[in-house]
Formats: structure tokens, C-alpha cells, sequence
């Protein structure tokens, strides 16, 4: 199972001690984001999707995401996604989860 650690704030160091507790949860990446308001990290297990373009925190447009999960319906929601004008670089669901949110914003939830 991969771990997720984030702030509000911007902390590397903190990060870094955080992803030495959990680094067993996800052995195989270690990714890193930080603005001057946020700051997160990622330890990845990579089970289904191997490939590194899918590593988190994802990024796309001024949008970023981080979250250990599994949607079912992606493909689906994929292809509405396409008929929209979207492209897609990965066959990964966080892709489609994220260009989601940046079509349906709060109303998504």
C-alpha cells in the first residue's frame, strides 16, 4: 500500500522524516511537491500501473493530486472526458480523476 503525507505549509525536512516512518508503504518511488503554501510526498507501491508518468503528487495545469485509490468506472469516465476535447497521456486513473475535477470543479462532490 502506497502513503501520502501533506501540509499546508512548505517542509522538506519534516517530509523527509514522515517518508522514513512510512517508506515500507510504498518502496518502489518517492515523489515531491512544494509550493510556498503546500507541500506533499508520495511513497509508491507499484502494483497494477508501473509506469513512472502515472507517479504522484500528479500535476496537471495548476491542479495537483495525490491519493491512494482505485476507480473502478475511469474508463468510462475517460471516454466522456475525450468527447469534451481532453487528450490523455497515461492509461491511469488518477490522469482521468484529475482532468475530472478540472471540468467539473466542487460539483464533482
Amino acid at each position: 500500500m502506497s502513503g501520502i503525507n501533506d501540509f499546508n505549509f512548505q517542509d522538506k525536512e519534516l517530509l523527509n522524516k514522515m517518508n522514513s516512518i512510512i517508506g515500507s508503504r510504498g518502496p518502489d518511488y518517492i515523489g515531491y511537491t512544494s509550493l510556498p503554501d503546500y507541500s506533499a510526498s508520495y511513497n509508491r507501491l507499484v502494483i497494477v500501473n508501473i509506469h513512472v508518468r502515472v507517479n504522484q503528487p500528479y500535476l496537471f495545469e495548476n491542479l495537483i493530486i495525490s491519493l491512494i485509490r482505485e476507480i473502478y468506472n475511469h474508463l468510462e469516465l475517460k471516454k466522456l472526458l475525450e468527447q469534451k476535447g481532453y487528450n490523455f497521456k497515461t492509461t491511469s486513473d488518477i490522469e482521468v480523476i484529475i482532468k475530472l475535477f478540472k471540468e467539473c470543479g466542487f460539483d464533482l462532490f
